[in-house]
């Protein structure tokens, strides 16, 4: 009898905890390429976005963007399937991508001017 109410009591309590809040599809780290820059460039076409976290609502997340150069944290735009964001300094560049699946593919462009391309990237 005590382990019946025991079993009834842990049902009860497993039934009225909330179910884990699905972890948005930006979250995790994506690997890819910059298109028109080669690998003998002294920036390197291969990056890496890691994002952590999304914000309750979706339209930001906190990542950091990875190169040859370094880390540096990134504040992306959220907009749908669609991402945005920036990186500072001189060397600076805009990205925009859509996800589709597993990948994030779209464009960069050089703060500068002048340079940019296609940008790729599959989650890992």
């Amino acid at each position: 009898m005590i382990r019946a109410i025991a079993l009834l009591l842990m049902v009860a309590v497993a039934a009225a905890a909330p179910a884990s809040a699905q972890q948005h599809w930006l979250v995790g780290t994506w690997k890819g390429a910059l298109g028109n820059l080669s690998s003998t460039n002294r920036f390197g076409p291969d990056r890496t976005l890691e994002v952590k976290s999304v914000s309750p609502e979706g339209g930001k997340a906190q990542g950091t963007w990875i190169a040859a150069t370094g880390a540096q944290p990134v504040t992306i735009t959220i907009s749908g399937n669609d991402i945005s964001f920036s990186t500072a300094g001189s060397s600076g560049s805009s990205y925009k991508m859509t996800h589709n699946a597993s990948s994030l593919s779209g464009s960069w462009s050089a703060a500068s001017g002048g340079a940019g391309g296609t940008v790729n990237m599959k989650k890992q």
